[in-house]
């Protein structure tokens, strides 16, 4: 687990631009820690791939404090790095070149909203004609009954952002494109993020990945530390999921570092179900019954 040595301020400690606060924190606020580098700064623990909380030493008593992201209510799902990420990504493209950790805080827990809400309803968004979607929709409920929310809505929320993601940085599915014409035959002019016939036409890939991850057997390939055992499923990924042109090299190293992220973040939130992940989620509202 990655350590930094860290100063507890007056609101807490920092990690990667966001604030961790805790009651047992109260007696060490600006006070030396007497340990580490220069016996000021304060031993923390954090996990990348569940970013709700961090593990302070006590130097001057035993043990560890956990202290929680102060954002945590804003958002209840179990989250890795990549959407703290994309959400400060975001903020960015829109202008803002430092965004304040409220900004990105509330931008996540919409990424997350977007993610296990699904598309919303649109006047003519009529899937009829696209059996494939209707039958990732019916698959979406048969993992729902046989995993339980406590697994599937966390891969729902995972998984759909990481492909939003993905495609950005290359990864193609050859028969997307056909059915977003036919979800979308006039090209609109201006894309909006999470936009939802765009998302439509990716979900049959969604929930393909959703099935994979849902797996207790591959996701703790996916987890492990041994080379062998995670290059099988990464071939399992791409066999159920071919890429028609090969990833940007630049996105190659972030590609195989989220397929780890991904798996961890979703065995935290089995692990550890709130009521935010216990809930029943049903397919996206945007899609037929």
């Amino acid at each position: 687990m990655p350590r930094e040595w860290r100063v507890i301020g007056r609101s807490g400690v920092r990690i990667n631009n966001r604030t961790y606060d805790a009651p047992g924190l109260a007696p060490f606020r600006r006070q030396p820690s007497g340990a580490g580098p220069d016996g000021k700064l304060w031993e923390v623990h954090y996990d990348p791939y569940d970013i709700s909380c961090v593990w302070v030493r006590n130097h001057h008593g035993t043990g560890w404090i956990t202290a929680t992201w102060r954002h945590l209510r804003t958002s209840t799902v179990p989250m890795g790095e990549m959407v703290f990420d994309r959400a400060h990504q975001i903020l960015t493209e829109r202008g803002q070149r430092k965004p304040d950790e409220d900004a990105v805080a509330q931008v996540v827990a919409e990424l997350l909203d977007r993610a296990s809400d699904g598309p919303d309803h649109e006047p003519g968004f009529d899937l009829a004609d696209l059996p494939e979607i209707v039958a990732a929709q019916q698959r979406h409920y048969r993992l729902l009954r046989r995993h339980g929310p406590h697994v599937l809505n966390p891969c729902y929320a995972q998984c759909s952002l990481f492909w939003h993601v993905l495609m950005q940085h290359g990864y193609k599915i050859s028969e997307r494109p056909q059915r977003l014409v036919r979800l979308q035959p006039r090209p609109a002019r201006s894309v909006r993020p999470w936009d939802p016939k765009r998302y439509a036409a990716v979900y049959p890939e969604i929930v393909t990945t959703m099935a994979l991850y849902a797996s207790p057997h591959w996701r703790r390939l996916a987890m492990s530390s041994n080379e062998e055992d995670f290059w099988a499923f990464h071939t399992e990924f791409t066999r159920r999921l071919p890429n028609e042109n090969p990833l940007r090299r630049a996105a190659r190293p972030w590609f195989i570092h989220q397929l780890r992220v991904i798996a961890h973040t979703i065995q935290n939130a089995a692990e550890h179900p709130t009521e935010g992940n216990t809930e029943r989620h049903s397919p996206g509202r945007g899609e037929s019954r």
